[in-house]
């Protein structure tokens, strides 16, 4: 996982939603220490190994696409499979991405990487 690259992906004005964020999580990310920050720390807590279902839906805005994604991994802390499925959209603008909608199940996530600060573990 080249985080960095991956960071550098993004453009200096980008943006990352987290529309289903729960408490304790970031819902929004929009100046590019944030996230880096971000990025770094999901690498820390998860080693992604594959993506075992990728489908990329394009649509009538070339600048815009619709990813279905599934992540397999490992959480780094317990050991415990990291298997989560999320939907993203994505705009780009000169080949950098501006806007990044990062959609999944926050109960799922939980499950697996313990809740976040401030959330309220079932």
């Amino acid at each position: 996982m080249d985080l960095d690259g991956y960071v550098d992906l993004f453009a200096e004005d980008a943006v990352i939603e987290f529309p289903f964020a729960p408490p304790g999580r970031p819902g929004r990310l929009d100046d590019p220490s944030s996230v880096r920050d971000y990025v770094m720390a999901i690498g820390a807590a998860v080693r992604i190994e594959s993506f075992p279902s990728l489908v990329v839906h394009h649509l009538t805005d070339p600048h815009t696409i619709v990813a279905e994604v599934a992540l397999h991994g490992t959480v780094v802390g317990s050991g415990a499979p990291y298997d989560v499925r999320y939907v993203w959209i994505l705009e780009e603008r000169d080949g950098r991405i501006v806007r990044f909608r990062d959609y999944w199940n926050p109960t799922q996530t939980s499950a697996t990487t313990g809740p976040a600060a401030g959330e309220v573990a079932s």
